[in-house]
């Protein structure tokens, strides 16, 4: 028992030792020079986008662009908005529609 115990204890110290460890929702600043979070700098620019957008609707106008991260399901993605109401997704790293919804 004694023997665990020790275990335990060499475990916390050493957490405890490592510095603040991030955890989602807490108050941890991350430290000078680290960035959590969504990658935005590896995405294509919105040149790239709105070429694409019209390549799949040719004859609707472009209510809004906005690179977006979907908490839901972890992703960062465009978000394109037509004057129709279709949303169009589109994948920031290889620009494939990735989803589209009326």
């Amino acid at each position: 028992m004694k023997r665990l115990l020790d275990s335990v204890a060499v475990a916390v110290a050493s957490l405890l030792l490592s510095g603040p460890v991030p955890v989602v929702g807490s108050s941890v600043e991350p430290a000078f020079g680290q960035v959590y979070g969504p990658d935005y700098s590896s995405a294509i620019p919105i040149e790239e986008v709105i070429r694409i957008a019209r390549a799949n609707y040719p004859n609707v106008g472009i209510k809004e662009v906005e690179l977006d991260f979907e908490k839901k399901v972890g992703i960062l993605v465009w978000e394109v908005k037509f004057f129709n109401g279709v949303k169009l997704y589109v994948d920031p790293r290889s620009g494939s529609v990735i989803g589209r919804y009326w």
